[in-house]
């Protein structure tokens, strides 16, 4: 449990990631300065990276628990 934590204290815990490419960034810090948008281009960015890692993340461990409880009933038997 303290693995899980930690991992996703990590994933979380990373205030200004710089996930863009040079082109979006470029657009965004002139339009942050033309209107004031593009402040979270950034995070919208590492939202999108994250999710379907961590979507795999859930699948995997609920296969994982599947698979280990399956192994205790076959051995039981």
């Amino acid at each position: 449990m303290k693995k899980i934590a930690s991992v996703f204290f990590f994933l979380f815990s990373v205030v200004s990631a710089f996930s863009q490419c040079p082109m979006c960034k470029m657009v965004a810090q002139s339009a942050q300065r033309e209107s004031g948008k593009g402040l979270t281009l950034n995070d919208g960015i590492a939202y999108l990276f994250v999710i379907p890692y961590l979507a795999i993340f859930v699948v995997g461990f609920l296969w994982y628990r599947r698979s280990k409880k399956l192994q205790k009933e076959t051995a039981g038997e």
